[in-house]
């Protein structure tokens, strides 16, 4: 059993530019929980797109795929893309057969998937 440690979220501004002392600022939740063996993402799966492509809809992580949804090829994709992203160990927990997925990344920090998640 993984145990949740805490969850992620961080600042994304607004109005970058705006000259005002109260800078609209919205705090965006994403759904990553560190855990003792590395970090439980949960995405949602978009099929059908032109190309492998991570982006973030409010607090859901939504990843694009490519491959057709046919004997594991979008779960297959996801783990080679991931895994080459964070340069971890990828790993799917749970949804094998469903568009909402928990992933686990191996060893890794919340810190290190808030930048790699934030850049996408």
């Amino acid at each position: 059993m993984l145990e949740v440690v805490e969850g992620l979220s961080f600042s994304v501004e607004l109005y970058p530019h705006s000259d005002s002392r109260h800078e609209q600022v919205a705090e965006v939740q994403m759904r990553v929980n560190e855990t003792k063996i590395g970090c439980i993402i949960e995405v949602f799966v978009k099929l059908h797109s032109k190309e492998f492509n991570i982006s973030l809809e409010g607090e859901d992580i939504v990843v694009h795929c490519r491959e057709e949804p046919f004997r594991g090829k979008v779960n297959r994709e996801i783990v080679r893309e991931l895994s080459r992203l964070f340069h971890k160990q990828v790993e799917i927990v749970s949804g094998f057969s469903s568009r909402d997925k928990r992933l686990l990344v191996k060893k890794a920090k919340k810190s290190e998937i808030e930048v790699l998640l934030g850049s996408c």
